[in-house]
């Protein structure tokens, strides 16, 4: 177990940075889980168990909902949007707003497909670097976006061309 410091800077209540500060080991991990069934004790290792360890669990907030939670691990086809792409006019009350009523910030929302309610909490590996520590929200819907699309919000249009259509691993934990 570690123990990690961060400084972390918040925009409207949503964490927009999040900086590593100091990290102590605290205890070491153990490579097995004990669980208890129809009361007796189970030991097994983790093989055939999602690598918990290439999940960034301590870089967001989103991570500490999402504990004992089992994600289902899938490779997503991926891209981007923003508010000028969703056909809606910038005078327009409803502007940048999700289908969830929020309003769609970079690096948190994502549009997803209906088989993720909206609230599902996804952790992006490959964003692992970024504000958000690679965790989003599902908050949005979109036309084009079935269940083995996401389509992450950005600020710009050229931050979603830049971007472009990438195949991601995906940890997606259903909290609802």
């Amino acid at each position: 177990m570690k123990k990690c410091t961060y400084r972390v800077k918040y925009q409207n209540d949503i964490e927009v940075d999040r900086t590593l500060i100091k990290e102590e080991t605290i205890v070491e991990p153990i490579n097995e889980v004990l669980s208890k069934q129809k009361g007796r004790a189970n030991v097994s290792n983790r093989v055939g168990m999602p690598n918990r360890t290439s999940v960034n669990t301590s870089s967001s907030g989103l991570a500490g909902k999402v504990q004992g939670i089992q994600p289902i691990v899938k490779t997503l086809n991926t891209s981007a949007y923003t508010a000028s792409t969703c056909g809606k006019s910038p005078d327009s009350p409803s502007y940048g707003i999700t289908s969830s009523g929020a309003k769609a910030t970079a690096w948190y929302s994502v549009a997803a497909g209906g088989a993720y309610p909206i609230g599902t909490i996804i952790y992006i590996p490959y964003f692992s670097n970024q504000p958000n520590g690679g965790w989003f929200v599902v908050q949005d819907r979109g036309g084009a976006i079935s269940n083995n699309k996401l389509d992450i919000y950005m600020n710009t249009y050229n931050e979603c061309i830049s971007f472009g259509r990438r195949y991601l691993e995906c940890y997606i934990y259903i909290v609802n």
